[in-house]
């Protein structure tokens, strides 16, 4: 697969108040209060596609599903290339393409309790979106639509490509669900002679609840016999470990 994966950037749960009314057209605070919802969100699950048209004419695209819980300490996430499970316990990644599994005990693997610490406030704390949020879509950000229909409020965020490489962020909120509808991002990359590709990425099917059940234990893919995991999944895998 020839795509880069922008999941660090976790504009994922959003929550606006349809109190707002025609303010939200013309105040840029709405901006702000989105941004300060987006950081204090614990949990979110949601659908992803990711879809690039390359400079050649050649397209790949990449399909999934992910869920994180940051007062569990737990996210998840699944494709045709990957699966991957985190708890505050277990490292699990099953690289499809490879046929091979990454197996880690977290407390082993992070011999000190501060390096412990810095790795799990790096995917729970949301350090890399909060970058992203601060430093380019808030502050050099710049709204190219909004508009409210109904239930549904429509915003587009144009912002210069910078680190992220992110162009536009679309969203579609319902306010009756109090969740996104749709988050979309715009994404360039440089390829050769100055030819870009193009990516989007595109969210769906918001929800803060769980539904992928036993994917989300650590049992469903190993466990631990006689000083080795044993695949409970994907059994033709290639192991690495450190138990």
């Amino acid at each position: 697969m020839k795509l880069k994966c922008i999941f660090a950037i976790l504009l994922a749960f959003i929550s606006v108040h349809a109190a707002w009314g025609q303010k939200v057209a013309t105040d840029p605070e709405m901006l702000r209060e989105i941004v300060r919802r987006i950081k204090s969100m614990q949990t979110v699950g949601y659908d992803f596609l990711i879809a690039a048209a390359y400079p050649d004419g050649s397209k790949d695209s990449l399909s999934g599903s992910m869920y994180m819980d940051r007062q569990q300490q737990l996210f998840f996430n699944e494709s045709p290339a990957v699966t991957f499970l985190l708890t505050s316990k277990w490292f699990y990644r099953a690289d499809h393409s490879t046929k091979r599994i990454t197996i880690l005990d977290v407390d082993k693997y992070y011999k000190k309790e501060t390096l412990k610490n810095e790795f799990f406030s790096g995917v729970f704390g949301g350090q890399i979106s909060s970058v992203f949020i601060d430093s380019v879509l808030l502050k050099r950000g710049h709204i190219t639509t909004l508009r409210i229909d109904d239930s549904l409020v429509t915003l587009s965020v144009k912002v210069p490509p910078a680190v992220y490489h992110v162009e536009r962020v679309d969203l579609v909120f319902n306010t009756s669900r109090q969740l996104p509808e749709t988050l979309q991002y715009h994404v360039i990359y440089p390829w050769k002679e100055g030819k870009m590709i193009k990516q989007l990425v595109r969210c769906s099917a918001y929800r803060t609840q769980p539904t992928v059940g036993k994917k989300l234990d650590p049992a469903t893919y190993f466990t631990i016999g006689t000083g080795k995991p044993v695949l409970m999944q994907y059994k033709d895998y290639k192991v690495f470990s450190n138990i």
